[in-house]
């Protein structure tokens, strides 16, 4: 007997496992549940249960509100409980009776969220309740008043339990017959269907930036084509050669300048060997104007102090060819080399030298606002960089839109799992859930699917015209024909 249990057990097992799946789009969905639903609530007496409940609910109700009206008016009779938690159990009653509004239209989903929306509410009052009997055992207040308290705790208690085994029976029954799972099934399939038109929007921005990133795309090698036809045309090679000339310029400019201070430096030395040898001020006082041409090179091309700075010079001059100064015989490079390279030597030459190039240099910006190849590149530069911020932004966006989209399919799939899981355990339906959307169907006008039956004049045997009379009707029998492929809920 039992090698004959377990032997059905493995039969049973493997044919419920390889029952067929029928294939159900998710449009056939609302329609079967609704029909599903309505058998429900015939064949299982749902009515009578929703009429039965909400009058018990509704005298429930009165008969809480009573008492508790009762309760709050002999308030001081619970100072043995903390003031904050009578205040609570009291509180938490009031709350539970204004959601329990019940009324005779009401239907099955209204009453079951009216239920839902205090049944939390409902456990927590049933505890304090309890918790408050403990309380009053041990509380120090005479026999009678614990006589009166316990009465009332009692009878709340009494109708709290009532209340809730009327909500127990009442989720019990629609429990046993899955009703609150075709509540679930639609409330999954409308997830679906929102999560379905969401994919179509996203989609269809996917469509819409994918295009335009293609033609920023293009307009950015267009503008690169652009940039470079402009950089190989003559004028802005002109303009190229122009910013190459006036980086060498900067450059010798630079050069001078070392050059020229090194030739001060060394002027300022051969004066210091002369105020080492002789005792004259004036020396000092020329040497600390030498120091200012150092730190600003710009006064050497400033005329006048540069013309009392050579007379200053040429007083030093005078002063050793007189015999009044005398100059240090070891020294390689002595004031009067120094003051022959400022007249004619290669300190003027220096200088020179470096006023032809700065006045050629200010020269060349000139030059370079009357090209209008800058422009063009300024301009074509722009434009470039503006379409390719462009480009990288549109990027960005088809990457979130991506990332959207898979998250989008993986909830798809979890929500239609979800569906063909709870439908096949709660109803023990079968079924492969597609999400793919139906093409909209054209409809056609009646007058539209009016054939002509007439045969031909040029057929004329009997044999040609009985095969277009049968391809005639098995056209029109095809056009009507409709396979239904959700079986409906009496047959499941």
């Amino acid at each position: 007997m039992l090698v004959q249990n377990i032997i059905a057990k493995f039969t049973n097992f493997f044919r419920s496992n390889t029952r067929i799946k029928k294939v159900v789009f998710l449009h056939e969905v609302p329609a079967w549940l609704g029909t599903k639903r309505k058998t429900i609530y015939e064949k299982k007496h749902l009515a009578e249960l929703l009429d039965l409940t909400a009058l018990s609910l509704a005298r429930n109700r009165q008969s809480l509100a009573s008492l508790l009206d009762i309760l709050e008016s002999k308030e001081n009779a619970f100072n043995f409980l903390d003031e904050g938690k009578i205040l609570a159990i009291f509180s938490t009653a009031r709350n539970i009776l204004t959601k329990l509004q019940v009324h005779e239209k009401m239907k099955l989903d209204q009453l079951s969220y009216v239920i839902e929306s205090f049944e939390d509410e409902l456990g927590e009052l049933l505890l304090s309740l309890i918790e408050a009997r403990k309380k009053l055992s041990s509380a120090m207040i005479s026999q009678e008043q614990r006589n009166e308290v316990e009465k009332h705790l009692q009878s709340f208690s009494e109708l709290v339990v009532s209340l809730k085994r009327i909500i127990d029976n009442y989720t019990e029954k629609l429990q046993e017959c899955s009703w609150n799972s075709l509540t679930q099934l639609e409330r999954i399939s409308k997830e679906l269907d929102r999560l379905l038109n969401k994919e179509i929007e996203l989609k269809e921005k996917e469509t819409f930036q994918t295009a335009r990133s293609r033609r920023v795309k293009e307009q950015i090698e267009e503008k690169n084509l652009e940039l470079l036809k402009i950089k190989d045309s003559h004028d802005y090679q002109l303009l190229a050669n122009t910013k190459t000339e006036e980086k060498l310029m900067k450059k010798r400019l630079d050069e001078l300048e070392d050059e020229m201070f090194v030739y001060l430096t060394k002027l300022k030395n051969s004066l210091s060997d002369l105020v080492d040898f002789n005792s004259n001020y004036r020396l000092l006082d020329i040497i600390q104007r030498l120091r200012s041409f150092q730190e600003n090179l710009n006064f050497l091309f400033d005329l006048d102090k540069f013309n009392h700075f050579v007379h200053s010079l040429t007083w030093v001059e005078s002063q050793i060819k007189s015999g009044n100064l005398q100059e240090k015989e070891s020294s390689e490079y002595g004031f009067s080399r120094a003051f022959y390279d400022l007249h004619e030597g290669s300190m003027k030459q220096l200088m020179d030298e470096y006023e032809k190039t700065r006045i050629k240099l200010q020269v060349l910006p000139q030059k370079r606002l009357e090209s209008s190849a800058q422009d063009k590149v300024n301009d074509a530069s722009y434009r470039l960089e503006h379409f390719k911020n462009q480009k990288s932004m549109l990027d960005g966006n088809l990457r979130n839109i991506e990332i959207a989209l898979a998250k989008n399919k993986a909830s798809q799939e979890q929500k239609k799992r979800l569906f063909e899981n709870l439908l096949h355990i709660s109803f023990d339906v079968y079924v492969e859930l597609s999400l793919i959307r139906p093409e909209p169907e054209v409809k056609v006008p009646i007058k539209a699917l009016v054939i002509k039956k007439e045969v031909p004049q040029e057929l004329k045997t009997q044999e040609e015209k009985k095969v277009l009379e049968s391809t005639i009707e098995e056209t029109i029998r095809k056009v009507h024909e409709r396979t239904p492929s959700f079986s409906s809920p009496e047959q499941e």
